[in-house]
């Protein structure tokens, strides 16, 4: 697959299977994340591999809080 077929042929993932990664396969995804583009080139990479389901509602709720806090904040400048 090239870069133009992959752009036209993307689709938006908006419910995952229960089926867990396999370590190959993480390993490519990280691979992948690392090398795409940033802007201004600035690659501060945070990646957070969570397995624990309680743990993944844990870290949405704090993210979902963490850009509502953000949003008031910057509504008010």
């Amino acid at each position: 697959m090239d870069v133009f077929e992959a752009i036209q042929n993307r689709t938006m993932v908006r419910e995952y299977s229960e089926k867990p990664v396999g370590e190959k396969e993480r390993e490519m995804i990280l691979s992948a994340g690392i090398r795409a583009p940033t802007a201004a080139g600035n690659e501060q990479w945070y990646f957070l591999i969570v397995e624990s389901e309680k743990k993944r509602d844990e870290l949405y709720r704090n993210l979902i809080e963490a850009q509502r806090e953000y949003y008031t904040k910057m509504l008010k400048k």
